[in-house]
């Protein structure tokens, strides 16, 4: 969506009003129509879905981790399990992994287990967020009231303009049901500072850290640009309540961004680094088992392409290095979807990696070239001086021709073009990629919560 859609709708929405027992929930109502226009349009993820699986993914991580409910550590760090992968033989979590490292001792990761199961082979204390899903759930079936959702304006409007339809029942009824169990365990528990990778996964949680007066910050996990609709909001009033006190950025380009955009006052935004990339770029790291048996199957001779795709564009970039392939046999593709693998090519064409053991850095590091439609791990390839290539179909712009014209990424429309300018060899001036990405992320880290937070 551009700016001036999200403008477009904030503004419909300012002469609006919805409270539950006098709590503003219009920022969660603004946020539900944006994602269902998103959806109508074919971009974003798709909300989660509970499934059997997924159920029994909660129910395992409840009894798995059942003793850290009870855990008194004062640093807590809300993340998803999908995001540990394995660096030198340890499951650590790729953005919140900087926070124990910083004080192991004192931190616990509250994580969700619905896209993948906890992994334990870590160092880390992990609880599951299964505690707070069903509990919430309990309350949401008996206590939760319709009854008490104030609502007044008329979104007919909006919903025939997009072709979409609001419902904001279920959406409040997971954030009161949310807040108020977790209003709850904070008068059992409580930390002195909470780190959230995904604030906007949590708006329940945020609101009573935020009514117990515990700082609240946010840790990059994507790249920034002024059109993200995450970060783009006009209600001011109502976002306020559930935006972090803090956000700790890749780079001084992403508080840049931030500030003009008007997300957080300069003083809260904070450049720190990306941790998995300062790990990659600072320590020795073994390649893993998974990664090294796909490396020593590729035929020798070949130039290694990794294709990093999201939800929405999987089919598409496998078919555009099919095309590519009729024309070079000596390029070898690395297809690295989001979520489970859903889809085949042949093998003499590439692989489709498991993304559940897949580390992108990991991979970033051991192959040639990058090709992606909207991954934002065309930035990251950069780091790794690896020449990073944009698919732009039917000759439309994307967001990084859009945001991110000062770095050399390369932009193709056909087959043709990828071959025409893909030279494996490779480098980046410094400056250009330390303006996305801070070098020194440990030092700066601990600046920040000793200097910044005390």
């Amino acid at each position: 969506m551009k700016v001036n859609e999200i403008l477009d709708i904030d503004e419909y929405l300012k002469g609006f009003k919805c409270e539950y027992d006098e709590i503003d929930c219009l920022y969660l109502v603004r946020n539900h129509i944006i994602a269902a226009i998103r959806k109508k349009q074919n971009k974003g993820n798709p909300p989660i879905k509970i499934n059997s699986r997924s159920l029994l993914r909660l129910l395992k991580g409840l009894v798995r981790t059942f003793p850290y409910f009870f855990s008194k550590r004062k640093i807590w760090v809300f993340s998803n399990a999908e995001r540990r992968k394995l660096v030198n033989g340890k499951y650590i979590d790729r953005v919140g992994g900087v926070v124990s490292d910083y004080d192991s001792k004192k931190t616990v990761f509250i994580e969700t287990p619905i896209i993948r199961a906890h992994k334990l082979q870590t160092a880390d204390a992990i609880m599951s967020d299964s505690f707070f899903y069903f509990f919430s759930f309990f309350y949401l079936k008996f206590f939760f009231r319709k009854a008490n959702i104030t609502f007044s304006g008329d979104t007919l409007d909006i919903e025939n303009k997009y072709n979409i339809k609001i419902n904001i029942e279920p959406i409040i009824g997971r954030f009161i049901s949310q807040y108020r169990i977790f209003s709850l365990y904070l008068k059992f528990r409580s930390p002195s500072k909470a780190f959230f990778i995904y604030p906007d996964g949590y708006p329940g949680y945020i609101l009573a850290l935020k009514q117990n007066h515990i700082p609240v910050i946010e840790l990059q996990h994507g790249i920034i640009y002024p059109e993200h609709t995450s970060y783009n909001c006009f209600i001011e009033k109502s976002a306020k309540v559930f935006r972090p006190d803090y956000i700790l950025t890749y780079g001084e380009k992403d508080n840049i961004c931030l500030r003009e955009i008007g997300y957080l006052p300069s003083d809260k935004c904070f450049s720190i680094g990306n941790y998995s990339m300062w790990i990659y770029s600072s320590q020795k790291v073994m390649i893993g088992s998974y990664l090294k048996n796909v490396l020593n199957n590729i035929p020798e001779g070949k130039t290694r392409i990794l294709v990093s795709c999201t939800l929405n564009d999987l089919n598409t970039l496998v078919s555009f290095s099919e095309d590519i392939y009729r024309i070079r046999s000596d390029y070898f593709f690395l297809i690295l979807p989001r979520g489970s693998k859903t889809v085949d090519i042949h093998n003499e064409i590439g692989i489709v990696l498991d993304p559940d053991l897949t580390n992108v850095y990991e991979i970033l590091s051991n192959c040639d070239v990058h090709l992606t439609i909207s991954s934002t791990s065309a930035i990251e390839a950069l780091y790794f001086n690896r020449k990073s290539v944009i698919y732009e179909q039917d000759s439309s712009q994307s967001f990084f021709r859009n945001n991110f014209s000062f770095l050399p990424l390369n932009f193709v429309q056909n087959a043709t073009d990828f071959v025409d300018i893909v030279v494996p060899s490779y480098s980046i001036d410094d400056d250009a990629i330390y303006s996305i990405f801070s070098p020194s992320t440990d030092v700066k880290f601990r600046y920040f919560v000793d200097k910044i937070l005390k």
